[in-house]
């Protein structure tokens, strides 16, 4: 296998990144999780034509990628916009309180820990009693 050792990302002076056999089973297992859960999210991108983008999952402290449910209503759509306006409005203009948090209900795509790699956004609403 060409995995064997370790490759380095480099960037003129300094290591970015060590890529090995972690980093290939990470890459490579995908588990689709298909049980429905609901969590508050912060949507940080958005592309319309691909209807795929990013959000912020405050309890793991990162950002995951999502796609949207072919049939997601437009309550839903509404409510992902609203956040992602109330995201940009904060981060660019530096608008005090705009609350972005989101609640939505998701069926997910794991690595082998569980841990997300994306999430599939079945409805989004404002909070979790909403859902």
């Amino acid at each position: 296998s060409r995995w064997q050792g370790s490759s380095h990302i480099d960037s003129g002076q300094k290591r970015l990144a060590r890529l090995d056999k972690n980093t290939k089973e990470y890459v490579w297992t995908s588990v689709i999780n298909n049980d429905i859960r609901a969590k508050l999210f912060s949507v940080n991108s958005f592309t319309v034509n691909s209807r795929t983008g990013r959000v912020f999952d405050f309890e793991e402290g990162r950002s995951v990628s999502f796609e949207l449910e072919k049939d997601i209503d437009s309550r839903s759509i509404t409510v992902l916009l609203e956040s992602i306006d109330r995201y940009a409005r904060t981060r660019l203009l530096r608008e005090a309180d705009l609350r972005s948090a989101v609640a939505v209900k998701f069926t997910a795509v794991e690595d082998s820990n569980g841990r997300l790699k994306k999430i599939r956004i079945l409805k989004c609403r404002r909070n979790l009693d909403n859902l």
